[in-house]
């Protein structure tokens, strides 16, 4: 979704625990993705107040050990 949002023009970042893929399939956009533990970065984040108008978590869910703290 990180290349569609951003032929929009939209500012935006992607969070992933490896960007392995992200170098295979969008090596443009490798610099927009922060890599690490999403429960960390997410926490960091709300910490800092930041905001945002989309989370797009497709094919997250499933993969996390506690999806509802994650939400």
């Amino acid at each position: 979704m990180l290349p569609h949002f951003a032929s929009l023009g939209w500012d935006l970042q992607g969070v992933d625990f490896s960007v392995a893929g992200m170098t295979l399939m969008n090596l443009a956009l490798v610099d927009r993705v922060v890599q690490g533990d999403i429960f960390t970065i997410l926490e960091t984040r709300i910490a800092d107040d930041e905001t945002w108008n989309l989370v797009w978590m497709g094919n997250v869910l499933e993969h996390a050990l506690d999806p509802i703290g994650m939400l």
